[in-house]
């Protein structure tokens, strides 16, 4: 394990750590949703649309959602340079390794929002849905 994914599972364990109300499901055979808000976990968790899609979506007993969020810009650097792929929050498990990833978010994210598809292993076609 290199440096990269270390600080990302040890920043997880942390913020979850803190965080009261997050859903922990074992995986079985459930459908696995990765879901992300492109922007840091602050920003992301401080959007109540974001909340209630999570909310939503564990409450399905054959449904599993885990979130995952941009790290801080130098480190999403590092990430890309070693090829270190994101993780979720709950189980740390690599985005690229769940059924579906699906993005919340206002229009205007930052800008290397556009950068986490591409190094998180997501091998599946992209469909945009209307807002």
């Amino acid at each position: 394990m290199n440096s990269n994914s270390w600080t990302q599972l040890e920043r997880a364990r942390q913020v979850l750590a803190k965080e009261v109300g997050h859903s922990v499901k074992p995986h079985g055979d459930r459908l696995r949703v990765a879901l992300a808000f492109p922007n840091t976990y602050w920003v992301g968790m401080s959007n109540l649309g974001f909340q209630t899609v999570y909310r939503l979506l564990n409450a399905e007993n054959d449904v599993v959602c885990e979130r995952f969020f941009l790290p801080p810009k130098q480190e999403l650097a590092d990430l890309v340079a070693t090829r270190t792929p994101l993780v979720t929050l709950e189980s740390q498990t690599p985005v690229g390794d769940f059924d579906v990833v699906a993005f919340s978010g206002r229009r205007a994210t930052r800008s290397s929002s556009l950068a986490a598809p591409s190094h998180s292993s997501i091998r599946s076609r992209w469909r945009c849905l209307p807002t």
